[in-house]
């Protein structure tokens, strides 16, 4: 077919490259079918077609003038008009009727533009002459859309514009592209469905992000395949830049030089290695284990039909990659990845080497998976804890419910309410600590890939400074030079963009550009300080030229000859920004007269209008300030030339005296991780709410039963409170009749003495006789009521509350009292106070010394009167005696 980008066309070094091709390669590999490009005018390839010169067409929609000449395949590839806008759509584009007054861009010639007329709107067509004018137009507001097809992204992924537009709808009808076949082979029509049939969705849409998307599609294309796959390219271009700097070196050379070694073979992942083949015979040049050098891999194509298939397309002259099944020392087998990359030079014996690098790929993480063993990893964890804790209660309520422990439903539900609070706080905590490594890991990945970017963009520069270097000096050593022939050297040599001579005062003898014959540069560094070592001079903006460059100048007879060096093949060093995402770019920038940092690179967004060509010294937060100071670091505070925060890594590249950044924007960084921490929080909040639905669930079980027992204790207490109440007015009714029988007991108290020793209650006629309220004494103390006789009283009460009855008496107040005292016993046998009932027994006291002296008295007056009659009685005896003898006397 004709040259149609991205579908179909030619790479810089005439291989047919494109998404069409990318499709074929597959059929070519799945059916044996051999297919062989050819490129041309569109008008010519389909008449050579028609004629049979050829057996079909590429990127072709169905007419009925093919169909009179052609067979077609399935559609391969979708085409559907699109409204293209600036990123955030800011003229508010979002249907067909937003168009009408709105501004066109469209390229001369584009048939896209007839589906506006048609819908009658009114716009303003503005046209340019290519579609990278109307891309910029777009992005720059001069135009507030454009109509095209997908394929436009491509277009802006070149001009590092990709980023800068969107797709906001589609118009028109949808047209499929299909292979137009010879219609004198139908089979060849089935051969090429059945290709079709046997591509793998992931590898169509791997194939259609590869070509027509803004960007590649990290989901599919993996970040393993990618890294191998740069890592190969890298090797391959280090070698390059080693043939360049020694053009003579045979490959035997090189295989005994151990320089070279070490660039051929790197690591690659954790375990892999890279290795070098040959391009024609496919046998090993360089590998990590001697004994496989010279090994011919064409021997591994029964064992290793994957890997085989993959080294088939390298011998075609393409990079290639695939997966393959690796057998283990063990017989198991695992997968592994290879890609292939062909190193563009030969040596000075005409080899051709192609860098293969290859691993497993689950050495390799991505941020997203990252993020998922971390996450499983800590839930584990958390689930651990969660299962214990959950277990710990079960074990605790069987225990509860076979009255092992007794625990009251009031602390089950307190347990309950701390083990959810403890479990949600774990959950809380688990994701918290989860996001904040996420965000951690995935700045320390984006690092590592800036890291990456730049540490290879710098080696690769400085590679290409001193291959530079080394070509024009051995130029320098040519005794004899013309003016033809330094522009033919010129020609020759892609980076060499004007090459001078001048005498010993400093003015230009000869050069390739012969306009500037006569011009003086005395005053020059790269004349002044021009030695037999060579001087570089730093990158700076040429007066003569009017174009950023720099020079190598060494002495030339007697006077000096000077290399003004091209900076386009830098410029695509640092144009590359793969794996760098949306926003991720790498700039270059050299001093000016005044010190400030001037960019010479394209920037990804040069067309904004906060952006900025020049960046004052002063400003020490720009990356690309820190990067010309010689600061080669990370920097995670910084913003860039347009204010944007970014993550930014520097390198300085001394002999050009330039700064070397690799940034990308920390919106993107944490943009990558924000659906995965969404997500964290998401689940967690579910689970969350699932632990309060069952705890809410386990209270209402809990507090049912709870409530029904406190509905029984209601109960309970209704009565009881019924029965105090009753029990109360017995005790009133009691009061009562005790107050009556004390104040009617005559000369007595009767008191209640609490077990603290103290009056309770207290009554009787005494306190009405002496006038005195029985009431004050309540609340007394024993001590208080008796005080100095204290001791006498102490021993019969604390006797009474051990349970006897006892009775004293005691002088007090100079009066006489009896005391009785009887322990009052609960129903549950305690004592809690006893009665005492004080009587006033003084009248009584007195009565009895009164009835005492008066029996006294008595008994004296009887003892004095028997002696009295005992006196008679001895008178009378006396008497009588005497009045016997007498009597006796007289007888005689």
């Amino acid at each position: 077919g004709s040259t149609f980008e991205p579908y179909i066309m030619h790479d810089d070094d005439n291989n047919v490259i494109g998404y069409d091709a990318d499709i074929l390669k597959l059929i070519e590999i799945n059916t044996g079918l051999k297919i062989r490009f050819e490129l041309g005018k569109w008008s010519e390839i389909q008449e050579r077609a028609k004629k049979r010169e050829l057996d079909g067409l590429t990127t072709a929609s169905l007419t009925k003038e093919r169909a009179k000449y052609f067979n077609h395949s399935e559609p391969y590839s979708q085409h559907t008009p699109l409204i293209f806008v600036k990123k955030g759509n800011p003229a508010g584009i979002h249907s067909i009727d937003d168009i009408s007054g709105k501004k066109v861009a469209i390229q001369k010639g584009n048939a896209f533009k007839e589906i506006l007329i048609k819908e009658n709107k009114k716009v303003e067509f503005i046209y340019y002459d290519t579609m990278p004018e109307v891309i910029k137009a777009v992005v720059s507001r001069k135009a507030d859309c454009t109509i095209f097809e997908e394929t436009l992204f491509y277009i802006a992924r070149k001009l590092m514009l990709a980023g800068m537009i969107e797709t906001s709808f589609t118009v028109g009808e949808t047209s499929g592209l299909h292979f137009q076949l010879r219609n004198d082979w139908p089979e060849l029509v089935s051969i090429i469905n059945k290709g079709l049939k046997s591509i793998p969705e992931s590898k169509k849409s791997e194939i259609h992000n590869k070509w027509l998307s803004a960007y590649e599609n990290k989901t599919k294309i993996t970040f393993a395949k990618e890294s191998i796959q740069q890592k190969a390219e890298d090797v391959a271009k280090q070698i390059e830049i080693y043939l360049k700097l020694n053009p003579d070196m045979t490959l035997k050379e090189l295989q005994e030089d151990s320089y070279f070694r070490n660039i051929a073979i790197q690591r690659v992942g954790k375990t892999g290695y890279t290795a070098i083949l040959s391009y024609e015979t496919l046998f090993n040049l360089f590998h990590i284990k001697p004994e496989f050098q010279g090994m011919d891999l064409s021997t591994l194509k029964e064992t290793l039909p994957d890997m085989w298939d993959i080294l088939l397309q390298t011998i075609k002259g393409y990079d290639s990659g695939g997966l393959y099944n690796w057998i283990e020392p063990d017989g198991t087998t695992k997968k592994k990845y290879m890609y292939t990359s062909i190193v563009k030079l030969r040596t000075a014996d005409d080899v051709v080497m192609v860098v293969a690098a290859t691993t497993y790929l689950d050495e390799y993480k991505t941020i997203e998976t990252e993020i998922k063993e971390q996450e499983g990893s800590s839930r584990v964890i958390v689930y651990w804890v969660f299962g214990i804790l959950v277990l710990a209660l079960i074990v605790l309520l069987i225990l509860n419910k076979l009255n092992i422990i007794v625990l009251k439903n009031n602390t089950l539900l307190l347990l309950l309410g701390f083990s959810l609070f403890l479990i949600v706080g774990i959950f809380v905590l688990n994701a918290y600590n989860i996001t904040k490594k996420l965000e951690i890991d995935a700045i320390d990945n984006y690092f590592a890939r800036l890291e990456v970017a730049a540490t290879s963009k710098h080696k690769n520069i400085e590679h290409h400074v001193q291959h530079s270097r080394s070509s024009f000096q051995f130029i320098s050593t040519l005794k004899k030079l013309s003016n033809e022939d330094l522009r033919k050297m010129v020609d020759l040599e892609d980076d060499l963009f004007e090459i001078f001579i001048m005498d010993s005062n400093g003015k230009i003898t000869h050069s390739s550009n012969e306009a500037n014959i006569g011009l003086s540069r005395a005053t020059d560094q790269y004349f002044l300080n021009a030695t037999k070592e060579g001087f570089i001079k730093p990158i700076y903006l040429s007066d003569t030229v009017e174009k950023v460059s720099y020079t190598f100048s060494y002495p030339y007879k007697e006077g000096v000859i000077v290399a003004r060096m091209d900076l386009d093949y830098i410029k695509e060093i640092a144009y590359i920004s793969e794996g760098l995402g949306e926003s991720g770019e790498c700039l270059l920038a050299y001093r000016d007269a005044n010190s400030d940092a001037v960019f010479f690179t394209e920037r990804r967004f040069s067309t904004e209008v906060e952006s900025r060509d020049i960046i004052p010294k002063e400003d020490v937060k720009i990356p690309v300030t820190q990067a010309l100071l010689g600061n080669e670091q990370e920097f995670s505070n910084n913003v860039d030339y347009r204010g944007v925060p970014v993550f930014a890594v520097t390198r300085h590249i001394d002999d050009l005296d330039i700064g070397l950044v690799v940034k990308i924007d920390r919106d993107e960084v944490k943009k990558s991780i924000s659906g995965n921490t969404t997500q964290i929080w998401f689940s967690t909040s579910g689970i969350i709410l699932a632990l309060i639905v069952i705890g809410i669930a386990f209270y209402f079980l809990l507090t049912n039963a709870l409530r029904k027992e406190i509905k029984n204790k209601t109960g309970e207490l209704q009565n009881a409170s019924n029965n105090l109440s009753e029990k109360i007015i017995q005790i009133q009714k009691s009061e009562e009749l005790l107050m009556k029988i004390a104040e009617n007991y005559p000369n007595s108290s009767l008191s209640i003495i609490e077990k603290d020793r103290t009056i309770g209650f207290t009554s009787g006629s005494e306190f009405k006789k002496n006038n005195l309220n029985p009431k004050d004494f309540e609340g007394l103390t024993i001590k208080q009521i008796f005080g100095e006789q204290l001791d006498n009283v102490k021993e019969y009460i604390d006797k009474t509350f051990a349970g006897g009855e006892q009775s004293f008496e005691l002088f007090i107040n100079d009066q006489y009292q009896q005391y009785y005292t009887v322990p009052l016993i609960s129903n549950n046998g305690s004592i809690d106070r006893i009665l005492s009932v004080a009587e006033n027994i003084t009248n009584r006291k007195n009565n009895e010394v009164k009835m005492k002296n008066l029996l006294k008295k008595s008994e004296e007056q009887r003892l004095a009167t028997l002696s009295v009659l005992s006196d008679l009685n001895a008178a009378s005896r006396i008497l009588k005696a005497e009045v016997s003898e007498r009597m006796k006397a007289e007888e005689k």
